[in-house]
């Protein structure tokens, strides 16, 4: 992947977790919030709705922002703020009246699909029907775009892009070599996958690599286009002019920009900060007996949640370790039988939850733990009030936790590990304890601002 590629990328996804941190930070105590494993909206909501859920479908009016995580969020009605997703396919086939910012496998634009404002993607493949039509400009990175009318500006890293109507800006776009087959189609994997009764996913058009174009597209702007070769016969549908840059790149190696330690660490403590400060917002809001239990036990059993959490690490690796046997089993000495596939797809999937768990519970959740016990402290240093704001005394103590963790081998790794650890470990006594107990009543806390 070239360096306009990958910056492109990290732009996209930078804005998109930024906008969505803010978003988060901002009221959620009045929004609407759904969480289920099908979420259908058929009455009209007059706030915002923050939604989690398997599929999440939206056939009425939203008058505010919908953020969105799940499997597939589909709009048949109408919302009139931003759109935000993070998920495996974004289905529009109503309208959006403001912003789109989305990430997942597919983003797809129905015929009677309208966005107003700005698009901003990153996944597999973003396609636009013919009659759907995007109002302000595309700012998009991925395997493929198929796009339609847009009546901004157009701004592509990706495999191949195909125009099939008219762009009313200008387009910038960083593509592959014209001619090459077509980046792999995982809607068709998904649908494969997917359990009888779930939505369907549409069928992804597939593109040559390059810029390509159909029938009646047209830019009325400026066309700047760097790939290894250029495409044929851009200029017949470009009004204004058009500028090749033939980005080289010698047999066998990799074209690369050396990266400062500056900007390396610059990156990794943002990226730290906003998914911990994600994460413990929604589990503040959604989990606050969970995240109470174990931020008890983290503080007050480290040795004990030390040895869970070793205990932890070698039955996780024990059961991937036989979770990997048992998909060779299945794949390639069990007989070819109609049970295969969905033992397999079970097997995956159960592979995959465990590996998504594994993850949350040693490299995110720590990271939260240690802003929750690092907060209180570090905020009364900058606020002498009583009372500890719960967001604000978990976003400092983030800070802080970030920063640290950001330091190569120090931080990336050795309190890393033993974050990770002791988080785990947290995890699994307070389970453990609770399921020993019986109880399921939640402390009366509001939210884990331990300050206590």
């Amino acid at each position: 992947m070239s360096t306009g590629k990958r910056w492109t990328l990290a732009v996209a996804g930078g804005l998109i977790a930024l906008a969505l941190a803010l978003l988060v930070i901002s009221p959620v105590f009045a929004a609407e919030t759904y969480q289920d494993d099908e979420i259908v909206i058929d009455e009209d909501v007059y706030d915002d709705v923050y939604a989690i859920g398997s599929d999440i479908i939206v056939d009425a009016t939203v008058d505010g922002d919908v953020v969105a995580f799940g499997r597939t969020l589909t709009i048949n009605g109408t919302v009139t703020g931003d759109v935000m997703f993070f998920g495996s396919a974004l289905l529009i086939n109503g309208t959006v009246e403001d912003d789109v910012r989305a990430a997942g496998a597919l983003l797809h634009i129905a015929g009677d699909g309208v966005v107003e404002g700005d698009f901003m993607g990153a996944s597999a493949t973003l396609e636009m029907e013919p009659g759907s039509r995007i109002g302000g400009d595309v700012l998009y990175g991925g395997g493929q775009a198929v796009l339609h009318d847009v009546d901004g500006n157009v701004y592509v890293s990706t495999g191949g892009v195909q125009f099939n109507g008219v762009v009313g800006g200008d387009v910038n776009a960083e593509v592959e070599a014209p001619g090459q087959s077509a980046p792999f189609d995982w809607t068709a994997l998904m649908r494969g996958m997917q359990p009888p009764g779930e939505q369907a996913l549409p069928s992804v058009t597939q593109i040559p690599s390059g810029i390509s174009f159909g029938e009646g597209a047209r830019i009325e702007g400026d066309l700047s286009y760097a790939s290894p070769e250029a495409s044929e016969g851009v200029e017949q549908i470009v009004s204004g002019s058009v500028e090749f840059t033939q980005r080289l790149q010698e047999e066998g190696e990799q074209e690369r920009r050396p990266i400062s330690g500056w900007v390396r660490f610059i990156g990794r403590f943002v990226g730290i900060f906003v998914v911990a400060l994600l994460l413990g917002v929604l589990l503040q809001q959604l989990a606050p007996e969970f995240l109470h239990g174990v931020y008890t036990t983290f503080k007050e059993r480290p040795l004990a949640s030390l040895g869970a959490g070793v205990l932890g690490y070698v039955v996780y690796f024990l059961l991937a370790g036989l979770m990997l046997v048992a998909a060779i089993l299945v794949l390639f000495v069990l007989p070819a039988t109609g049970i295969n596939a969905p033992l397999f797809r079970g097997i995956t999937l159960a592979g995959m939850s465990l590996q998504v768990a594994f993850a949350l519970f040693t490299r995110w959740l720590p990271v939260v733990l240690l802003g929750l016990l690092i907060g209180p402290p570090a905020y009364r240093l900058i606020n002498k009030e009583e009372k500890i704001a719960p967001f604000w005394s978990l976003a400092v103590g983030l800070l802080i936790v970030s920063l640290v963790l950001a330091i190569p081998i120090l931080g990336r790794f050795l309190l890393a590990l033993l974050a990770g650890i002791l988080g785990l470990g947290a995890v699994i006594l307070y389970l453990w304890a609770k399921r020993q107990s019986g109880q399921s009543e939640a402390p009366p806390v509001e939210a884990p601002a331990p300050g206590r």
